[in-house]
């Protein structure tokens, strides 16, 4: 037992070298929940407060004492363990580390110092502090449904993956919190049909290819026709105008419900190897027969899969999409797309691609 000497000489005890039993009423954790809300769980069951259970997990450091005071500390930051406070922390709850590790949705990447490895220790971060968040993670309030089904009453914070936007089981949309709180996708026809065109491009890609290409599409497209005024003529924008106002009062763009259909389909055009290795040739004012695809055709692809009537607009120096072909492939650095006013292509411009 390791022991200190108190301000007036007498011995002072640390209560994380005591050995630990099993709570009374212990709950398992939800899938990706931060460690915060899991831990805020545990003390409104067991009626404790934060600083009894983080002076039984390990040795504090003033930035979590600097939150004890505060009521909206569970939200505002995350505790980050050492191994050490982690084995404690199974002891306490009587779930294997190895199941907490794997479940909670951990962020224990953002210290200001290295941890001590010869005793447990807790360190505070800011929740939203870079590098913990990042482009792909969002914290966002679970599927009211699944908690319930629980029976979890308190609020509960859950670490989820920017392409996994709503609950697979009921439908629910959850990624948009906090700007609105989850919703049903039933009376939103788009959304539903969007979801599951992603669900299928997830059975079909590996799943961070699937992610980059992901991630990709939704830069593309918030960065599609900056400025402070929208172009009112532009029918992807007078779409996003539309799905916003169905959806709410105070909708806009920075919504990823408002542009999520969208991003799906760019999704999958980017993840196609046929189509990428397309969008890599520079395309040819005159093609002749037995042409391969490319620049060009990659453009009117895109067009056609989002019901775009001119695929010049995606060319443009404004266009994010045509900024994008000029960034990842330097030989479309003097792209024009005012050549031929109609497609090169002869039929119907719809036409089977592979996947």
């Amino acid at each position: 037992m390791i022991t200190q000497s108190n301000s007036d000489g007498r011995p002072l005890i640390r209560a994380w070298t005591y050995q630990l039993e099993s709570l009374p009423f212990n709950s398992p954790p939800l899938r990706g929940e931060l460690l915060n809300s899991y831990l805020a769980r545990l003390t409104d069951d067991n009626q404790w407060d934060l600083q009894t259970i983080t002076t039984h997990l390990g040795e504090v450091d003033s930035t979590v004492r600097s939150y004890s005071g505060r009521p909206d500390h569970w939200r505002t930051g995350e505790l980050i363990l050492n191994s050490l406070a982690i084995e404690r922390l199974a002891a306490l709850t009587g779930y294997p580390a190895t199941t907490l590790t794997r479940t909670l949705g951990i962020l224990g990447t953002h210290r200001r110092r290295t941890p001590r490895e010869d005793i447990p220790t807790l360190h505070w971060s800011a929740l939203y502090a870079k590098p913990v968040r990042t482009a792909d993670t969002r914290v966002i309030r679970p599927c009211p449904r699944c908690t319930a089904k629980r029976g979890i009453t308190a609020t509960v914070s859950v670490l989820c993956h920017i392409d996994q936007p709503s609950c697979p089981r009921h439908g629910t949309w959850l990624i948009d919190y906090p700007a609105t709180m989850p919703f049903t996708t039933a009376r939103h026809p788009d959304l539903t049909k969007a979801l599951r065109h992603h669900h299928n491009l997830r059975r079909r890609h590996p799943a961070d290819q699937l992610t980059t290409a992901f991630r990709t599409a939704r830069t593309l497209w918030f960065r599609y026709k900056p400025g402070t005024k929208p172009e009112h003529f532009d029918p992807i924008q007078q779409r996003w105008t539309a799905r916003a106002a169905t959806l709410s009062p105070y909708a806009d763009r920075n919504w990823l419900a408002v542009l999520y259909p969208e991003i799906v389909t760019l999704t999958s055009v980017l993840i196609s190897p046929y189509w990428t290795a397309a969008a890599a040739r520079p395309y040819i004012k005159k093609p002749f027969r037995g042409q391969r695809p490319d620049l060009r055709d990659f453009l009117e692809e895109i067009a056609r899969r989002i019901h775009h009537p001119d695929p010049g607009k995606f060319a443009q120096a404004s266009s994010s999409i045509g900024a994008w072909a000029r960034e990842t492939y330097p030989g479309h650095a003097k792209l024009k797309f005012g050549y031929y006013p109609t497609s090169r292509r002869k039929g119907p411009t719809k036409m089977t691609t592979p996947q």
